[in-house]
């Protein structure tokens, strides 16, 4: 078994922010949102008579580990934020088990596009990827009395290269907490 490197996984892991000025009547400009990222290990360990979770540094995982991708969205200005979006790739390394996020409202969608690396930025080119609600959907090549059929089909979580996560207008002052967990293959 190998370590997976968990530098290169956070690295990957991608935000993304898009708003509109905030009226026609305003031109002022919200402020930028500040993000803070991290990526943590879960683990079970048990406390008396339960079992419980705990978020550990991620470094070192192994193939069967839970991983967690936390993010904190912080709006430091006096306007609100709207439209803010969190892009997060998942590596071909693991496996998209599920997600959260604090925010009231929240949305989540997905991609299946394979990831293309940017060169420059040494990171995943997010704005080539197409994002969709599930369930997305994918062709296959199926083999039906000795002939090749193409048939479309539901997309798996084990399908997503990416999840995209749409929180609603972050007030002037708040933050919002969203993560991603994975499974290390």
């Amino acid at each position: 078994m190998t370590k997976l490197n968990i530098a290169l996984l956070l690295s990957a892991c991608a935000f993304g922010s898009a708003y509109a000025q905030s009226s026609a009547q305003s031109p002022a400009k919200p402020a930028s949102p500040q993000l803070t990222a991290a990526t943590y290990k879960v683990v079970t360990v048990k406390e008396g008579d339960k079992l419980v979770e705990k978020l550990v540094g991620g470094a070192g995982a192994m193939p069967n580990d839970t991983l967690q991708f936390s993010y904190r969205i912080e709006n430091p200005g006096s306007l609100p934020l709207p439209g803010l979006s969190i892009n997060v790739p998942i590596p071909a390394q693991v496996t998209y088990l599920s997600h959260t996020c604090s925010a009231t409202g929240f949305k989540a969608q997905y991609s299946i596009d394979p990831h293309v690396y940017d060169a420059k930025t040494k990171a995943i080119n997010m704005n080539l990827k197409k994002f969709g609600d599930a369930p997305l959907k994918k062709t296959v090549t199926v083999k039906e009395n000795g002939a090749n059929v193409k048939k479309e089909v539901n997309a798996t979580p084990a399908d997503y290269t990416a999840v995209r996560l749409l929180l609603p207008d972050l007030a002037a002052g708040q933050n919002g907490e969203c993560s991603v967990r994975v499974k290390v293959k």
